[in-house]
């Protein structure tokens, strides 16, 4: 399994933990966690490059997984890494050949 060991820019964090939810006639409700690990997260994440190299190796290593592959990745604030895809990602060029990429990285729980 690779490792993505590039350091983004910025990233930022989602979690919503998914939830089973009962909804009685009353307007009551019973609410449980759903599976082993209800709670994904959801990295969005902006990388900056000054050079074309860089940002193809990025981009290589995103195609190369085709959004489906996991790989492992390490949080900011995190000791360990942990499993990770991403489908969705944006290049942008900005003025001097300054390149530009936002990615979405979502958690993933698949057995190594």
């Amino acid at each position: 399994m690779e490792t993505f060991a590039v350091c983004p820019q910025s990233a930022s964090l989602t979690e919503k933990p998914r939830l089973l939810i009962a909804r009685y006639s009353d307007g009551y409700e019973q609410r449980a966690p759903d599976g082993l690990h209800p709670i994904q997260q959801v990295w969005q994440l902006s990388f900056l490059f000054k050079g074309e190299a860089p940002y193809q190796a990025l981009v290589a290593f995103l195609r190369a997984h085709q959004g489906s592959r996991p790989f492992r990745w390490q949080p900011p604030g995190e000791t360990e890494s942990q499993l990770f895809r991403c489908s969705e990602w944006t290049p942008q060029v900005e003025p001097g050949r300054v390149w530009r990429i936002q990615c979405t990285f979502e958690q993933v729980f698949d057995s190594v």
